[in-house]
């Protein structure tokens, strides 16, 4: 049976639980249904600039993001063909050499801060998502995160966070929200959440 693959974007802020629902559906659903696409894998490569430099980029502006080569694979995606897509090394602030290979599946799970700021993959998706979490709670799981998995400290993470990821979120990833088909509200069950909208996503698949 020919793919006729849906497009799903799941935003919210940075550490707001976005990846968590994300995950949820990706099982819910099943790896032979669902793709799980992070817009991570397509940060802006950085050869040319030192370690320090590359530490100090704004990686939440949306320039950061190679959003034209991720809409292409996007549409490569949708048409039914494979692509390789690039992992992202966060200790290195680079791309790793080897991409991933990825099949297209009947339903491609698109997560990250900016999916439904930029207008060129708002129109390629059959529903888009936003994950509420005030900014106390996404900075506390952040340090929690980027210390003890990212090799970061803890004064590096809160400066980062103050001086770069909140400004942007107020900026570009909080008014993302009007776009949204499905909010998630912070407090709200997680398996409840992933089934509601894994129930609309199943409304539109064919």
């Amino acid at each position: 049976m020919e793919l006729m693959p849906l497009l799903i974007g799941i935003a919210g802020g940075s550490a707001s639980g976005k990846t968590t629902i994300a995950h949820g559906l990706a099982r819910l659903l099943g790896p032979d249904r669902a793709l799980y696409l992070l817009q991570d894998s397509y940060y802006r490569e950085l050869r040319n600039k030192s370690l320090a430099e590359r530490a100090a980029h704004n990686f939440d502006h949306p320039h950061a993001f190679e959003t034209k080569l991720l809409c292409r694979h996007l549409d490569r995606l949708l048409e039914g063909d494979a692509v390789d897509v690039p992992q992202y090394d966060y200790s290195t602030h680079l791309r790793k050499p080897m991409a991933t290979h990825q099949k297209p599946r009947e339903i491609i799970l698109l997560d990250g801060i900016l999916v439904l700021h930029e207008p060129e993959l708002r129109e390629r998706m059959s529903l888009k998502v936003f994950v509420e979490c005030p900014a106390e709670v996404r900075l506390a799981r952040r340090i929690e995160r980027d210390v003890k998995t990212r090799g970061r400290k803890e004064p590096d993470v809160i400066r980062q966070f103050t001086e770069q990821v909140e400004p942007m979120h107020q900026q570009f990833v909080e008014p993302s929200k009007t776009h949204a088909d499905i909010v998630i509200l912070h407090g709200e069950e997680i398996a409840a959440a992933v089934e509601r909208v894994a129930q609309q996503i199943l409304t539109k698949a064919p």
